[in-house]
């Protein structure tokens, strides 16, 4: 089942149809080594988290948009993206009817 943060639960929203993958780690709260960070984050509607990802505070994810398994996401994702790889890359989805 997906982590969701642990202190700061009310600030992660997720929209309608939205599928979180097994273990995957949904984060509000940050600690470096100066600072503490923190911020909501927002994943909007019919989003696809592969398993095992990672999001961090103050992303958003656009609707529509496919994250793979293993992913890092320490950016916000547009709507209709896939984001893969480390750095993060973008493909933009086609509408296919």
């Amino acid at each position: 089942s997906p982590g969701f943060d642990f202190f700061f639960p009310e600030l992660i929203s997720v929209g309608e149809g939205t599928i979180i993958g097994m273990d995957c780690l949904i984060l509000c709260h940050e600690f470096t080594t100066n600072e503490f960070k923190y911020g909501g984050v927002k994943i909007g509607r019919n989003v696809l988290i592969g398993a095992r990802s990672v999001v961090l505070a103050g992303v958003t994810i656009g609707d529509n948009s496919i994250i793979p398994a293993n992913t890092l996401v320490y950016t916000n994702i547009p709507s209709n993206m896939i984001a893969f790889g480390s750095p993060l890359q973008f493909k933009k989805i086609e509408n296919k009817r």
